[in-house]
């Protein structure tokens, strides 16, 4: 095990066809764990045979990202067509919405994804969140029926190799503002509640992957947004007793971006045990990103703690490999 494998914690999101080639070569060099796949990586013959040549190039599991929700956030259109939003599918019998399910993961792996960020697990609890309600995002207020649906979609994934997502810890249906654009504040809207999607997904081992939001609650950590605290290791992990896979969300987000510079980002999310880091590159493609976050891996080697908590991240990472 080497801090040299720390690269497996980067997943980057490419814009266009444009940026094919250099995404090859980071995957050549050692670069970039996975992919985070948008509509338009998704359009044409040509651009999925790429994600099919990118698993080719790899000597380990690279992990190639989606966000197929269904409703609003659905990335790929395949011979489905459009799948209905968490909210429909709260509504269906769930025999009807296994079936939903079992074709959208037979789709995505057919595709080479083998990462679906989905569920969302967020409690509808503000009706007119602008992020969750809104699109009709969640499966609804009550936490069992949320965690009832969301089962029923990691099930159907689980069949076709295609890891889930449980999203967004711990909670963003209560939020009043929309954390891609801005500091998003949930300290006076958030409810105990909003963890118990996670707390029954944990007490059966399903989730493989949990994602963290960039929202702020004083009430848990006074500084920082949830995704860079250490409320990560202190409340999922030692509190809740979450074992696998931590991810942030799009780390290119406003709530993140406008007050975080990269290294301040490098080293909280190695501190609080975040295994994935998550840049989209959706507003604007950094092709520098790689070779930012590899020097800094080299700038840290005599950092025994750092490197601790890297090699168990790529523990972890192996793990699911």
């Amino acid at each position: 095990m080497s801090i040299h494998n720390g690269y497996r914690r980067l997943i980057i999101g490419y814009k266009n066809s444009d940026h094919e080639e250099i995404v090859k070569d980071y995957i050549r060099n050692k670069l970039i764990g996975g992919l985070l796949v948008n509509k338009a990586n998704l359009d044409a013959p040509e651009k999925l045979r790429f994600i099919k040549q990118c698993h080719e190039l790899s000597d380990e599991k690279l992990f190639v990202f989606i966000d197929q929700e269904g409703g609003k956030v659905q990335r790929y259109f395949g011979a489905y067509g459009a799948y209905p939003s968490a909210e429909e599918i709260s509504h269906m019998q769930e025999d009807k919405a296994a079936e939903i399910y079992n074709t959208m993961a037979e789709e995505l792996s057919g595709i080479g994804v083998n990462v679906n960020c989905a569920p969302v697990v967020d409690l509808n609890v503000n009706q007119d969140c602008p992020i969750i309600a809104k699109f009709g995002r969640s499966y609804g207020k009550d936490a069992e029926t949320v965690h009832k649906c969301a089962s029923i979609l990691v099930r159907q994934h689980k069949k076709y190799d295609v890891m889930c997502v449980y999203k967004h810890f711990p909670g963003h249906g209560s939020s009043r503002e929309d954390s891609h654009l801005g500091f998003t504040d949930i300290s006076d809207t958030w409810i105990d509640d909003e963890l118990l999607p996670y707390k029954y997904a944990i007490i059966e081992e399903l989730p493989e992957m949990i994602m963290t939001s960039h929202v702020f609650n004083r009430s848990i950590d006074s500084d920082l947004p949830i995704s860079l605290s250490p409320t990560v290791k202190t409340m999922l992990r030692a509190e809740m007793g979450y074992r696998n896979i931590v991810i942030t969300d799009d780390l290119d987000m406003k709530s993140i971006s406008e007050f975080y510079n990269l290294n301040d980002i490098f080293d909280l999310t190695i501190e609080n045990t975040t295994d994935f880091i998550l840049f989209s590159n959706f507003w604007h493609f950094k092709s520098e990103l790689p070779g930012i976050y590899a020097e800094y891996l080299q700038g840290i080697v005599q950092d025994r703690n750092k490197v601790g908590l890297i090699e168990k991240s790529i523990m972890r990472i192996e793990n699911i490999s």
